[in-house]
C-alpha cells in the first residue's frame, strides 16, 4: 500500500493531464534536456538588473524576497494553472560577457493539488523540487520551467541560454 501511495503521490506532483506549450514548439525543443537554470546575458549594470528582475517578478504576481548584498532574489510559492506552484530564484552574476541572470526555482502542488492529492490518497503532500527540463510537454517540471523562460524574455536586450 505504502508503494502505491507513493508511486501516485510521485505521478500526481510530476505530471499534467495534457501538454502544455508557453512558449513556442521551436523554442521547446531547442532546450537542452536536464537544464535546471534559464540564464540571460545582459549589458545592464548589476543593480539595474536586480531592480528590473524584482519589478518583473512583482508584476507578475510573484511574493519577492530580496538579498541585495548578494544580488539573489526568490519568491514565496506562487499558485498557477494546472494545480502548480512555484518558487522562483534570480541569482544576478558580473562577468566578462556582462551582466548574467540565473532563473531556478522548485515546484510542487497549489492548494488545489493538494486537495485533490488529499481526496486521492487520504495524505497530503506539501514539498516542493527542484525545477529540471525533461523535454516532456506534459510534465510538470516543464511547464513551470517555461515560467522561467516567459520571466526572462521580459529582461529587454537580454540573450537567454540554459544550463
Amino acid at each position: 500500500m505504502k508503494i502505491i501511495f507513493s508511486l501516485f503521490a510521485f505521478f500526481l506532483l510530476t505530471a499534467s493531464c495534457t501538454p502544455i506549450l508557453l512558449i513556442s514548439e521551436s523554442e521547446f525543443n531547442e532546450i537542452p534536456e536536464n537544464s535546471t537554470k534559464v540564464v540571460v546575458t545582459t549589458n545592464y549594470s548589476a543593480d539595474s538588473l536586480y531592480k528590473t528582475i524584482a519589478l518583473i517578478l512583482a508584476n507578475n504576481g510573484y511574493d519577492v524576497n530580496e538579498n541585495k548584498t548578494a544580488l539573489q532574489i526568490y519568491t514565496n510559492p506562487k499558485s498557477l494553472e494546472r494545480s502548480n506552484s512555484i518558487k522562483c530564484r534570480a541569482n544576478i552574476t558580473i562577468t566578462d560577457a556582462g551582466t548574467l541572470v540565473n532563473f531556478s526555482g522548485d515546484y510542487g502542488l497549489n492548494a488545489e493539488g493538494q486537495m485533490q492529492m488529499q481526496a486521492f490518497t487520504g495524505r497530503s503532500y506539501e514539498g516542493f523540487l527542484p525545477i529540471k527540463f525533461t523535454k516532456n510537454t506534459s510534465q510538470r517540471a516543464d511547464y513551470c520551467f517555461q515560467h522561467l523562460i516567459l520571466l526572462a524574455k521580459e529582461i529587454k536586450g537580454g540573450v537567454i541560454s540554459y544550463k
